[in-house]
């Protein structure tokens, strides 16, 4: 799968006819595999970066690109494809990031975030955007995933929401929170949390002392494994490529980010918030047809 040759074979015979665009990045070619409904309701953009080991990207991509074109009984694929059209990036080996410190909330849009994939993010127009990030290898490994979220938030709201917790009794604070609790957004983003761990994802546990105080200066934490960019963060804009595709497209995004456990563990994971994401996109846990 290493061998540039075998990968290029193996991918052209993955896509078959299917529509596919080629980009060029530094570190090589990458394909973006379109599945789904050329009139779509949604259009969802799916993308897994690694930072340094990319086995796990590749097998996760690949098994999504397979798993959309297929021809077997799938619970959610007619669905899926008939709702919405999908763009799976099937990218090339990876930028050899190492990170200062731990695993960064926000990235600066080195993970993914190169100007050709930019340019096709703006010209697919995403209204969903599923970024997962493999740090494996490249920062400490930590048990369990999180997830970063970008989302619209008034910015009067934004910029009231309390550093961690709910904010003081009867405070600007505590009200800025209740109404971002409240928001469509924070409520889907609590249902693919809940439907991720039903599928076997760790998500990581509450925040406490130090780190919470310093992950206070970028992120918020919405709930345990669950953030979003403070307020100065999002005006500076660039914090990471579902970042980026919510200011340039209005995308509602969910960065899955991951350090540690085997190859099979990360793709699962990668895979299963992605479906998770998908579903609750469209709707189709609300039909019945969510396991």
């Amino acid at each position: 799968m290493q061998d540039p040759r075998t990968r290029a074979e193996d991918r052209a015979a993955l896509l078959g006819g299917a529509r596919s665009q080629v980009v060029t990045l530094p570190s090589g070619e990458a394909t973006i595999a379109f599945a789904g409904s050329e009139s779509p309701r949604e259009r969802i953009w799916v993308q897994i970066d690694a930072a340094t080991d990319d086995t796990a990207a590749v097998l996760a991509a690949w098994a999504m690109v397979e798993s959309l074109l297929s021809d077997r009984a799938s619970r959610h694929r007619a669905s899926v494809t008939g709702r919405s059209l999908v763009a799976v990036v099937l990218a090339p080996p990876p930028l050899l990031l190492e990170p200062r410190g731990g695993m960064p909330y926000l990235d600066g849009g080195t993970m993914g975030a190169h100007v050709p994939l930019l340019r096709a993010v703006r010209s697919f127009a995403p209204t969903l955007v599923v970024h997962a990030q493999d740090w494996t290898g490249a920062v400490e490994p930590r048990p369990g995933v999180r997830l970063v979220e970008s989302f619209r938030i008034d910015p009067s709201v934004h910029a009231a929401l309390p550093p961690y917790g709910h904010g003081g009794r009867w405070s600007a604070q505590r009200r800025a929170h209740a109404r971002l609790v409240d928001s469509p957004d924070w409520q889907w983003g609590a249902r693919v949390a809940s439907l991720s761990r039903r599928l076997g994802v760790p998500l990581h546990a509450a925040l406490r002392g130090a780190e919470r105080e310093r992950a206070a200066t970028v992120v918020h934490e919405l709930a345990p494994g669950r953030f979003t960019p403070v307020h100065a963060v999002r005006r500076l804009g660039g914090g990471n490529l579902a970042e980026l595709a919510l200011a340039e497209t209005g995308a509602h995004g969910v960065t899955v980010q991951m350090a540690g456990g085997t190859t099979g563990q990360r793709a699962s994971h990668a895979m299963a918030v992605a479906e998770a994401a998908i579903v609750h996109r469209l709707n189709l846990a609300a039909e019945g047809v969510s396991r």
